[in-house]
């Protein structure tokens, strides 16, 4: 999932 600034936001992926 994308949110921006959000770590391991439930895709088990770190978004920045």
């Amino acid at each position: 999932l994308l949110h921006g600034l959000v770590i391991d936001s439930g895709d088990g992926v770190t978004h920045v």
